[in-house]
Parts: C-alpha cells; sequence; structure tokens
C-alpha cells in the first residue's frame, strides 16, 4: 500500500469577517457611527465611521486566552492590519478585542472612503498579513 500525504498551507493569519446571516458572504456584521446595524435600509454615509468584526488575526499582543470574553479592547493583532472598503484604502482608527465577545474576534473603526460608489452596497474586504478575508461581503452605502 501507498502511503500518501497532502500538504496543508500554514499561513499566519487567515481572516474572516463576520456576516449578518453567519453564512459568511452578504451584509457584513458592521455598526454605522450611529449604532445601528449597517443595511440597504439604514447605510453609512460616505466619510462616516463604521465598526466591523473578523476573526483569524494570528497572534495578538498581548496574548489572549482561548475561551476568554474579552473585557477590554487592549490586545491587537501583530501583523499589519488594512481595511478596503469598495477597492480603496481606509483610514483604520482602532482596533482590538471585541469588548463581550470571545478572544479572538476583532473590531475594527474605519473611516469609509469618500470615493465609494453611492447608493448601493459595496464590497469590504481586511487584509492582516498579507492575507485578505473571504469575497463577498459587502457595505451599504448612501
Amino acid at each position: 500500500s501507498v502511503l500518501r500525504m497532502s500538504m496543508a498551507r500554514v499561513t499566519p493569519a487567515s481572516p474572516a469577517m463576520f456576516t449578518v446571516d453567519g453564512s459568511g458572504t452578504g451584509q457584513g456584521l458592521i455598526f454605522n457611527d450611529s449604532g445601528l446595524s449597517n443595511a440597504a435600509f439604514v447605510p453609512a454615509a460616505k466619510g462616516s465611521v463604521v465598526s466591523l468584526y473578523f476573526t483569524g488575526a494570528g497572534v495578538m499582543s498581548p496574548a489572549g486566552i482561548d475561551g476568554k470574553i474579552a473585557s477590554s479592547v487592549g490586545a491587537g493583532p501583530l501583523l499589519p492590519v488594512s481595511v478596503t472598503i469598495d477597492g480603496l484604502p481606509c483610514d483604520l482608527l482602532s482596533m482590538g478585542n471585541a469588548v463581550g465577545e470571545v478572544t479572538g474576534m476583532v473590531q475594527a473603526n474605519v473611516r469609509v472612503p469618500a470615493g465609494v460608489r453611492s447608493g448601493t452596497s459595496v464590497p469590504i474586504q481586511v487584509t492582516v498579513g498579507g492575507v485578505s478575508s473571504q469575497p463577498g461581503v459587502v457595505l451599504a452605502i448612501q
């Protein structure tokens, strides 16, 4: 008999954005600066700040405890993080543990670029250490 081994690709991060319906595509789990959940009927304004949620950021500093509920924003990814909305780079204003959620759920607060398309849902992606989150996640824009 022949023993076959498959090789798995290992990366330092594997970001994935949370979505409203849990499918991994469609409307992202994103809050507008008003505190309301982003949706087609509650879109974000250009230049406003939105809060998005993702996981798979790799090693955090300081390191968290698996399964623990985050009580402070203190920890953040060691790897570089960037966010694009409608293919345009965003200003990353703050990032860290999503307080009140399980360690490993990261909240990023970003400014919506002025050049995004109006009146539609546009793609949003997080990149950590050169690895991008899944395609198909959207943000509703005024």
